[in-house]
């Protein structure tokens, strides 16, 4: 799961600013359905059956709850920190260059 988010952040990393928040979501559900999936299949803790797999997801959905908000809310953090850093910056060099001339 962890592959498939660095791919797919791979794939938006040159694309518009909105695809940094689907990119979020989308590795957010891909962590969500490879590893409840990977639990229900190698573990004994869910009847291997089609119920034992809704059942599996279904007990999971308070915890997806929680990845979405913590991934949502530190994909702004970090990447506007970036992007504050980025406008700083540029605004400094711009102030120097006045200051030169």
């Amino acid at each position: 799961s962890i592959l498939l988010a660095f791919f797919i952040g791979k794939y938006a990393s040159n694309k518009k600013w909105f695809f940094v928040p689907l990119s979020s979501l989308a590795s957010s559900v891909v962590f969500f359905l490879v590893t409840n999936f990977a639990v229900w299949a190698f573990f004994d803790w869910y009847p291997h059956t089609w119920a034992g797999l809704i059942t599996n997801f279904t007990l999971a959905l308070p915890f997806f709850r929680n990845t979405l908000l913590g991934d949502v809310f530190y994909t702004g953090v970090l990447f506007g920190a970036y992007e504050l850093a980025l406008y700083l910056a540029a605004k400094r060099s711009a102030k120097q260059a006045t200051v030169q001339i």
